[in-house]
């Protein structure tokens, strides 16, 4: 019997980026829809655009971008860019249903992670807390990150900022940061919890 084949990780290709729109699709609302040339814009401005293959099948996705000087205008993009002098942004990471339970998340973040910490660059990330998306928060809490801060989009969505290290100083104020799009800091950081209204 030959041993299973392990899945690859490699940069995405331009013929890659059909199959890998549709993991990301199927993902929804978890990550938000994108279409073609979201993705192409992507390949073109990714610090890492990875793809997850097992058997010639394009099974996941993790974009990652260089902050802050990546002209991107994601608004919880901004958030981190306006707290930290450097970092790597993941902006979406998404696996299909055939891909989970194979540990390829905790492979794509434990990468990152490490040329993250050769580079002294924290990674940041946001995972939604209304609606709740708990196998991503328990994933991101295991691998090292912590709250910063959340964000509200309204009374049906809340956010919470994720990173492996603290902002050091608001750089506006000198102090440490608030969560500017409420103006006031977020009241349960450890628990990673919408502030109660």
């Amino acid at each position: 019997m030959s041993p299973p084949t392990e899945a690859v990780l490699r940069p995405a290709q331009p013929s890659d980026l059909a199959a890998a729109l549709d993991v990301n699709n199927a993902n929804t609302p978890e990550v938000n829809r994108l279409t073609i040339e979201d993705l192409e814009r992507f390949a073109a401005i990714a610090h890492r655009f990875l793809v997850v293959e097992l058997e010639r099948e394009i099974l996941g996705l993790l974009v990652v971008l260089d902050g802050p000087s990546t002209p991107y205008a994601s608004t919880n993009y901004q958030w981190f860019a306006e707290r930290y002098d450097s970092f790597f942004y993941v902006d979406r990471i998404a696996l299909s249903e055939a891909a989970r339970g194979l540990g390829l998340g905790r492979r794509l973040y434990t990468a990152l992670i490490a040329e993250g910490n050769s580079h002294d660059r924290p990674i940041a990330a946001e995972v939604n807390v209304l609606p709740a998306n708990e196998p991503s928060m328990h994933f991101h809490r295991r691998m090292g990150f912590s709250p910063v801060g959340a964000r509200s989009f309204g009374d049906d969505k809340w956010v919470v900022m994720l990173a492996t290290a603290p902002p050091p100083t608001d750089r506006s104020t000198g102090s440490p940061p608030t969560d500017r799009s409420t103006g006031s800091p977020p009241t349960d950081r450890s628990t990673g919890s919408p502030p109660t209204r």
